[in-house]
């Protein structure tokens, strides 16, 4: 990397938005000699919007070369391509970059198959899945949080690579809280996740007037299994879910190459019309597709009361789908189902395109994870 502008010194991912506009400014940037090499060398230029919702952005470079008596190494041969990281001689966006199509920075990876959980504990005697799930074919525990202690496992902002940065939320079109780490803790053997309203500035300088807890694990992903958490949704007025609570499962992928090529599979989330639904995307950015669905409550007669606590679980194998609340199975979907690893996700959302309910509480009580 030789330079940035206007944008943040953490880790580069294609999300990441820059920290300032840029409108019809021209940067002049020197690429050292002693960073060339003998060939054809190229210098990769990207570009990062400042909101999501800028307008669409051009850009232009030229590229002129110095070249001494007793310099070898020359660059005239040099090309531009629009990917990677590292400005030649630039001229910048009007606007600044971040769309799901942007090829991520070097310095992202993708978690391969499943890891090792970080520092699992011994399960309660007898765990296993809940219901229907519980059919023989998960028997072996990769993850599991039943927090008693800390967030150790958990970094409780939205992929920033640690666990102290407040961040952006997770969708920032539909959300209109920050996840600030101190909104997320252990208490009476629950992760809380609180929403609240109050100022709260990201680490990219956008205020927002709420605050809320949310957290991913990581680095840990896996590759097909059994995921199950109980969870306490918090209510509105009338007895319905508050708020966008959501707990679900994240493609790798989706990190590097763009949503949704690593697939999203929402094993529970509470939208504007208050219950319980679930929804996989697939797909790629140019072409998303997206199935979903909200159980009856004579399926399940517990949704009867849709917030509250209920156990929602997921079997995720090769070719199929399987959705569970409270132990029933309430959805198959056999579509599009992606193989790359995925990692765990839940946060307290604070809808932007409804009334939301603050201070609320969601509430979580464990996070399984079986393989066969």
């Amino acid at each position: 990397q030789v330079a940035r502008v206007k944008m943040p010194s953490t880790a580069v991912t294609y999300r990441t938005l820059a920290a300032d506009w840029a409108e019809n400014d021209a940067v002049t940037l020197a690429v050292p000699a002693s960073v060339l090499r003998a060939g054809t060398n190229v210098l990769a230029v990207e570009v990062h919007q400042r909101t999501l919702d800028s307008s669409d952005l051009t850009w232009d470079a030229s590229l002129t070369a110095t070249v001494s008596a007793t310099t070898t190494t020359v660059a005239p041969t040099t090309t531009v391509a629009p990917t990677t990281t590292a400005a030649p001689t630039t001229t910048a966006a009007p606007t600044t970059t971040a769309a799901p199509t942007t090829t991520a920075a070097p310095t992202t990876t993708a978690a391969p198959t499943t890891t090792a959980a970080p520092t699992t504990t011994a399960p309660p005697t007898g765990v296993a899945p809940t219901g229907a799930a519980n059919d023989g074919r998960w028997s072996r525990l990769i993850f599991q949080d039943e927090f008693s202690g800390t967030t150790a496992k958990w970094q409780r902002n939205w992929r920033m690579g640690n666990d102290t940065g407040i961040s952006p939320p997770a969708n920032k079109s539909y959300e209109a809280a920050c996840w600030d780490p101190k909104n997320t803790f252990v208490s009476n053997g629950n992760l809380v996740m609180r929403a609240e309203r109050r100022s709260c500035t990201d680490a990219f300088g956008k205020t927002y007037s709420y605050a809320t807890g949310g957290a991913t694990t990581g680095s840990w992903a896996f590759s097909y299994g059994y995921a199950e958490a109980r969870i306490f949704l918090p209510a509105d007025a009338n007895g319905k879910i508050a708020n966008f609570p959501a707990w679900w499962l994240n493609g790798t992928a989706n990190d590097s190459s763009g949503w949704p090529n690593g697939g999203e599979i929402d094993v529970v989330e509470g939208l504007s019309d208050h219950i319980n639904c679930w929804h996989y995307h697939w797909g790629s950015p140019s072409n998303a597709q997206s199935a979903g669905g909200c159980p009856s409550t004579t399926l399940v007669p517990s949704l009867r009361n849709p917030a509250g606590w209920h156990t929602y679980g997921v079997g995720w194998e090769a070719g199929v789908i399987r959705f569970y609340y409270d132990g029933v199975l309430v959805a198959t979907h056999t579509t599009g189902v992606v193989s790359g690893p995925m990692y765990l996700a839940l946060d307290n959302a604070v809808p932007a395109q409804w009334t939301p309910t603050v201070p609320a509480d969601m509430l979580v009580d464990y996070v399984r994870v079986w393989q066969r």
